[in-house]
């Protein structure tokens, strides 16, 4: 550690090298259950993601059990420095548009 990071609960922070910069967290959304485990999960956006292009940003879907990742959506008519996930507010749970029972993220 590096005198910045903190141990938490016993645990070495983790870090994923193609991640650095992606500012993953810049805006976090609580989105319901949408796994199905009975435990509400959560949306973290990643403005700075190269997720197809540079820059083109992305949102991660988390388990609230146990913080997996669920699923990474992307834009996928995005093109460079669209920057999703940025902004105000960033991300948000918005209900449940097209009836399947989930609530949609924008």
């Amino acid at each position: 550690m590096n005198g910045r990071e903190r141990q938490v609960g016993g645990l070495e922070p983790r870090r994923h090298p193609r991640a650095v910069g992606d500012d993953l967290g810049y805006a976090l959304a609580g989105v319901g259950d949408v796994d199905g485990d009975g435990v509400p999960d959560f949306a973290a956006s990643a403005p700075l993601d190269d997720a197809s292009y540079y820059d083109q940003g992305s949102v991660v879907l988390f388990s609230g059990a146990d913080c997996a990742a669920i699923r990474k959506c992307t834009d996928p008519a995005g093109s460079p420095s669209d920057w999703m996930g940025y902004g105000f507010p960033g991300v948000a749970k918005v209900g449940d548009l097209t009836g399947d029972g989930v609530s949609e993220i924008v």
